[in-house]
């Protein structure tokens, strides 16, 4: 299977390629960026084998994008889509390795002719590659089994030894990692979700799976997190279900406070058990009310490890970590702790339920209570500026002006502007304006309120000036904004 990017601001045009190529031919995974910036960030998350793009976009334009992707050593072949127009520029992206440029408007048959021509270039290529480089699968569905069956049919094995890794940043393992992989000449590697995933596969027997798992580990780096299972040797291995399984299961990460650990079977089911937490959430609430956040986090952080020495399931501490930041702003009181306790908590919920280990929730928690929305940035704003941005953050529903807001905290719009301006480097209406657009992404991010609905909600009684604004802040509309969530 070939992972394919399609970069394109044209909604009917990037919507239109994808279900061409995506209904046509089952060898092909298509995803979609909305313009270059877009487009760069997915090439390196997803590390596509094609790229389709488009020259004009929005942020960044195509030749930028490709230069850029050509710079972090992305190894993906690019074909360029192309106006008459646009015709002799397309042809100078061809000095940046682009395979070729399609004309619009595009015809299908054409698209496919220059999809086998990559593919063919792909094979090249990897037919070039040293015999531990060309050990590299994707398992991204079901039809993918075949390939790894058809590897191992000929060896005599008792069983397999399969890992998934996860690391966030997507950098798995140290220059030990190289002589490893190559002492183990049956070892594969497994392309099973995103760049923040890496499976492996390795043939072994119950003498040397301890050892691969002890050098494995070793080899990879101290910011990975892995689990393993065994399976035994079987023609019908349904080796994409088996790493699924995997994949789900890598958050228990949190509950058992492990960076790399055996897979069992309890993990895939769904745990109804609960914790008494009535007094934690009482003391939490009353630090919180008086604002010691220091020792917020050191409660949290201490009931957590008290469900994890007990393993509890990792969604029900993922989920009672969420609940401590809406619990604690429900209690709160005063103008500087209202806005805290709904929409802007949302972010750090939302990243809350989607840690896959300890690590990174205790980072969020720690995020949101030192340099999060809890942070009144005393240190680098005065009174008066705090005050506005505090009056901003709560009434960013209502109609707020210059003038509104001096008069408010009793100084004049005048003085109120130009210290504004000087302390967080930017206008008064810029920060209100890019408040507000914030709030609405968390909203199409989260809900599937209308967009003239969401407008009303944030402040603007014009949903057309509403949507101007946000495409001159975010490069696209809000329904495009949308339409990308599930991309």
């Amino acid at each position: 299977m070939y992972k394919v990017l399609v970069v394109e601001d044209e909604i009917n045009s990037r919507e239109g390629l994808r279900d061409l190529i995506s209904k046509r031919d089952d060898q092909y995974q298509v995803k979609t960026a909305v313009d270059g910036l877009d487009g760069l960030n997915k090439a390196q998350k997803y590390q596509p084998d094609i790229i389709i793009t488009d020259i004009k976009m929005p942020k960044i334009d195509g030749i930028q994008m490709i230069a850029k992707i050509r710079e972090l050593n992305i190894k993906s072949e690019i074909l360029i889509l192309s106006g008459y127009a646009e015709f002799e520029y397309a042809k100078s992206a061809l000095s940046l390795g682009v395979v070729d440029y399609i004309l619009k408007p595009v015809v299908p048959a054409t698209v496919f002719t220059m999809l086998e021509k990559c593919t063919r270039l792909i094979q090249k290529s990897v037919n070039q590659q040293p015999q531990f480089q060309r050990q590299s699968y994707h398992l991204l569905s079901g039809t993918d089994n075949k390939m790894l069956s058809n590897f191992y049919k000929d060896l005599s094995i008792d069983s397999f030894l399969c890992i998934v890794m996860y690391s966030k940043s997507g950098s798995f393992f140290t220059p030990n990692w190289k002589s490893f992989f190559l002492g183990f000449k049956s070892c594969v590697l497994i392309n099973v979700y995103d760049s923040c995933y890496l499976g492996i596969i390795h043939p072994s027997n119950d003498a040397s799976a301890r050892t691969i798992l002890t050098k494995c580990q070793a080899a990879a780096g101290s910011s990975c997190t892995g689990i393993y299972r065994y399976l035994k040797s079987d023609p019908e291995i349904n080796w994409y279900e088996a790493f699924r399984q995997l994949l789900s299961c890598i958050p228990w990460s949190i509950s058992l406070n492990k960076d790399f650990f055996l897979f069992e079977e309890y993990m895939l089911k769904d745990s109804k058990a609960t914790a008494d937490s009535n007094e934690f959430f009482k003391k939490l609430k009353k630090c919180f009310y008086n604002q010691e956040y220091r020792e917020c986090n050191s409660l949290i952080i201490s009931f957590i490890k008290y469900l994890q020495d007990n393993q509890y399931h990792p969604d029900y501490i993922k989920m009672l970590a969420a609940s401590c930041l809406l619990q604690a702003g429900s209690n709160a009181s005063g103008p500087e702790f209202d806005h805290r306790s709904g929409l802007y908590v949302t972010v750090y919920r939302n990243e809350l339920m989607a840690a896959k280990n300890f690590h990174e929730l205790k980072a969020i928690i720690g995020h949101y209570y030192s340099e999060g929305p809890l942070s009144n940035k005393s240190n680098q704003y005065s009174k008066p500026v705090i005050m506005a941005i505090n009056y901003i953050q709560k009434n960013f529903s209502q109609p707020i002006s210059l003038n509104i807001v001096a008069d408010k905290i009793r100084v004049t719009p005048q003085y109120l502007s130009r210290i504004f301006s000087k302390e967080t480097n930017r206008s008064f209406i810029d920060y209100v304006t890019s408040y507000r657009i914030n709030i609405a992404k968390q909203l199409l991010d989260t809900t599937d309120i209308k967009v003239f609905e969401i407008a009303n909600r944030i402040g603007f009684s014009d949903a057309k000036y509403f949507c101007t604004l946000f495409k001159k802040y975010e490069g696209i509309s809000p329904n495009q904004y949308r339409s990308n969530r599930n991309v």
